[in-house]
């Protein structure tokens, strides 16, 4: 009996020994398809973290973009308002209704006092005056100078 017990150990022993290394090879296919598990998961969590970084990266490139468009804007902007203030400043322009004197010309300004023609509009525009003679004034004002303009024209 010793000898089948001997036997009977033996396989009992090789029985537990076996089954030792079953649940050992369990376990490591366990812990191996966890690492996969994870490996997966670390995977993803890398490619989600690329993903948003690129993102990240279009958008300040399209704010960048609106930034800059915004600048040229602001400074086209700037460029024609001060074009629009420099033409402002060139033009002087009379406006409303003047009242003239229907005999003398003269006109009456805001505060009621009448002024020269000339000197109203040199006040308020930036146009000035030279003065001269239209012919038709010449033939009343002055006949003789006139009728001998006439003779030398003939």
């Amino acid at each position: 009996m010793t000898r089948q017990n001997a036997e009977r150990l033996q396989r009992l022993q090789v029985a537990h020994e076996a089954d030792r290394q079953r649940r050992q090879i369990r376990a490591l296919e366990q812990e191996g398809a966890l690492r996969d598990a994870e490996l997966s998961q670390v995977r993803t969590t890398r490619t989600a973290l690329g993903i948003i970084a690129l993102l990240v990266l279009i958008s300040l490139g399209l704010l960048y973009g609106r930034f800059r468009l915004q600048q040229r804007s602001e400074a086209r902007l700037r460029t024609q308002a001060e074009a629009l203030a420099e033409a402002v400043e060139r033009v002087q322009t009379l406006r409303g209704l003047l009242p003239i004197c229907a005999w003398c010309k003269n006109i009456r300004d805001d505060n009621g006092y009448w002024t020269q023609v000339e000197a109203y509009v040199s006040t308020h525009s930036a146009a000035e005056f030279t003065h001269c003679i239209c012919p038709s004034c010449v033939d009343k004002l002055y006949p003789h100078y006139a009728v001998a303009s006439d003779a030398q024209t003939s």
